[in-house]
């Protein structure tokens, strides 16, 4: 039997019962009959004179279209057009078949994760909801450097990763709080005791966004730096004054650096987190350049905690800016017996004629703060010793052991209080004093980086004279700059062979 009808006519056929189907499985009744009795008046089985054919079937489609959504009703209008086309060929009636498919409800749109807002958004703190754990704020003990990590409602941020030395130790302490992924990994500028565990880190846990300033950097650590993020996939995004992103509930505005300053230090991003009532201000290494240029820009400085910039250096924490802060805590890392006699008297002065808690990583280890947004606890009392720090040459030799209190490493507690805290530091500088590992990270001299070549298919690391790099493949070879603990902490082993 010869059936009737061209290629258009059994085309609009199949599209609208296809159509139909569609429309009654998704709760569109109406909209389905329609579709139907379009499907059955384009039937080529039913034998209708061609002018009635095209005019109830244009008819039809009109009617159905006012009925319908606008967007579904959109794509039906271009079936109607289609009917004009006598001409259109089997191909191009298919390609009309698959557009005009139905949908019952537009797609969401897809989440592109968390982003720096403009600073045009408004900037009032959200408070803690109901299911909030409130914020942890933990300042590592890495010596003459800085890394701090704060979490709230399960999102971390690491703020600088310390210097190579402690690279392992950042790597091994986010490892034992259960870390697994860091929402935001700030670089406050590019100075090795700032950026180099941040290596580590990169290519040991999951990033969602890497901050830094906006400037490039001339040292071997800041390529490799910019290398691993490359290789991670990420990008180095740098956020300006006035922009705002949120950590779980707790929101943290970015606060400078402003105009691009000649000295890095003045270039550190500045972060106040707020959670609830209390907030605390990140100072990375700025001078009083940029301590004026903040004050001068009119921002909210006032802060309950305050990490104090640049180690405690004379160059940092004006009286007119610790006005402006008007912190009750102060936290400074640094090392005991570092070269600088970092904290600097004047800056302790300061501090302590404001009344001012004092806590600090040369004599107090790990500084672990947590806030439910209405006030501050701590797992140390404040130490509140308001001397200068010693340089190397200066420190007090030997303290025994039994006079440092207990001590279960540097993630653990100082059973001593203040007084026991700062024997345990100063026990720590004493070679014969048995003192738990992670300790020694404060006191130990700054490793030279060397160039490796990293075999990312057997994570393997070897000199570049070794053997086996002549044997690896292109895609496998990665030059990497940096101390043997560093490639330790990012999972590499060394060389059997080489023995790097």
């Amino acid at each position: 039997m010869k059936h009737k009808g061209g290629c258009l006519v059994w085309g609009l056929f199949i599209l609208f019962i296809l159509g139909a189907i569609g429309f009654i499985a998704g709760g569109e009744i109406i909209s389905g009959i329609l579709c139907g009795v379009i499907a059955a008046m384009c039937c080529p089985f039913i034998d209708i004179k061609k002018w009635i054919r095209i005019a109830g079937t244009i008819a039809l489609i009109l009617a159905m279209g006012a009925l319908m959504p606008d967007s579904v009703g959109d794509t039906v209008s271009e079936a109607v057009e289609a009917t004009e086309e006598s001409t259109a060929s089997t191909e191009a009636v298919a390609t009309e078949a698959a557009d005009v498919q139905p949908e019952t409800e537009a797609e969401p749109e897809k989440s592109e994760g968390p982003m720096v807002e403009d600073a045009a958004e408004p900037t009032t703190a959200v408070a803690p909801g109901p299911d909030s754990t409130g914020l942890d704020i933990t300042v590592l003990d890495v010596g003459q450097a800085l890394s701090v990590l704060v979490e709230c409602d399960g999102e971390y941020m690491l703020y600088d990763g310390g210097d190579t030395d402690t690279s392992s130790y950042v790597v091994a302490y986010l490892k034992e709080q259960g870390v697994s992924n860091i929402e935001y990994l700030v670089a406050s500028h590019y100075d090795s005791d700032h950026i180099a565990g941040l290596i580590g880190v990169l290519n040991v846990f999951g990033v969602d966004r890497v901050l830094g300033p906006d400037y490039l950097g001339d040292t071997d650590i800041y390529g490799s730096f910019i290398s691993t993020i490359d290789r991670v996939g990420l990008t180095l995004e740098h956020p300006m004054a006035g922009e705002t992103f949120y950590l779980g509930t707790a929101e943290v505005d970015v606060l400078g650096p402003g105009e691009q300053a000649s000295r890095p230090n003045n270039n550190s991003i500045i972060l106040r987190i707020t959670c609830g009532a209390e907030s605390i201000l990140l100072m990375g290494d700025a001078e009083e350049e940029e301590e004026d240029w903040l004050i001068v820009s009119g921002e909210d400085l006032k802060s309950e905690v305050l990490v104090v910039g640049h180690h405690g250096a004379g160059t940092s924490t004006t009286q007119a800016f610790l006005d402006a802060v008007n912190p009750s805590y102060a936290i400074i890392s640094c090392a005991q017996g570092n070269a600088y006699g970092n904290p600097e008297g004047g800056v302790l002065a300061r501090l302590q004629e404001a009344g001012t808690y004092l806590f600090r990583t040369d004599l107090q280890g790990e500084i672990i703060g947590h806030t439910d947004g209405n006030g501050f606890d701590w797992k140390k009392e404040p130490c509140n010793d308001f001397n200068p720090g010693k340089t190397e040459t200066e420190s007090t030799p030997e303290v025994s052991a039994s006079s440092a209190g207990t001590v279960s490493g540097s993630m653990g507690v100082f059973a001593g209080g203040a007084a026991g805290a700062a024997a345990a530091g100063i026990a720590a500088e004493d070679p014969e004093t048995t003192i738990p590992e992670t300790t020694e990270a404060v006191t130990e001299p700054v490793s030279q980086g060397v160039t490796y070549i990293l075999n990312t298919n057997t994570h393997k690391f070897h000199y570049p004279s070794c053997s086996s790099v002549d044997d690896m493949k292109e895609k496998n070879k990665q030059e990497f700059y940096g101390t043997r603990d560093e490639a330790i902490a990012m999972g590499y082993d060394p060389c059997g062979r080489c023995h790097p």
